[in-house]
């Protein structure tokens, strides 16, 4: 890797990101938007940090670290987005402590690491679509699943299933359901189909099985 000088812990959250500068040891707290993202770079500017030489590091929090993931890259600023598991294992860090230490320890492992540690990249964001419908139409298939067994277990102690309310709203639930997932689906195979390496990617990154790619 290019040389590191300096490293910068975050600690990300749904909502803020807590930024530890190793040197300094300096923290503060944004937010986790690109008004946040741009006030960090402000922030480490006014510090006279050379970001040319600093290595930011963050745990992979899933959709919480993928817009500052793509922020850090399109503007070419180094970073790596490092699997919890292997901070902990390497650090002893013990999640809970407060966000502050957690940065910290997040900036003191990139810095011991930052001869080995190879820059990050993100996923294609046509990718991250995919995976983003993929866990719509998970979330959609099983409020169907739970639906039709609620369903089911009515019809038991239902007497006049043509005039019941409860059995009316469970089945317009339902077809309403069917019809997102239909839709869901529909827009996964059309998005699969703009890209030659999609069907690739997402077999690579299929976790609901049954959904179809049409050819």
């Amino acid at each position: 890797m290019k040389k590191v000088t300096e490293t910068i812990g975050i600690d990300v959250s749904k909502l803020t990101l807590d930024v530890y500068v190793r040197t300094t040891k300096v923290h503060k707290q944004f937010s986790n938007d690109l008004k946040g993202f741009k006030q960090i770079i402000s922030w480490t500017i006014k510090q006279k940090i050379n970001l040319e030489e600093t290595l930011f590091c963050f745990e992979h929090t899933g959709w919480y670290c993928i817009l500052l993931s793509y922020f850090l890259f399109e503007n070419k600023y180094r970073y790596c987005c490092i699997n919890a598991i292997e901070i902990k294992r390497s650090m002893g860090l013990k999640r809970g402590k407060s966000d502050k230490a957690d940065a910290w320890e997040i900036a003191n492992y990139a810095w011991l690491r930052r001869e080995e540690l190879i820059p990050s990249v993100p996923p294609a964001k046509k990718l991250i679509e995919l995976q983003r419908m993929m866990s719509l139409r998970e979330q959609l298939v099983k409020q169907l699943t739970a639906s039709k067994n609620l369903y089911k277990g009515m019809q038991e102690i239902v007497i006049d299933e043509l005039n019941d309310v409860s059995l009316g709203i469970l089945k317009e639930n339902m077809s309403k359901l069917e019809k997102q997932i239909l839709t869901t689906e529909k827009s996964i195979n059309e998005l699969i189909k703009t890209d030659e390496t999609m069907i690739n990617n997402y077999k690579l990154s299929k976790t609901v099985k049954g959904v179809v790619i049409e050819r």
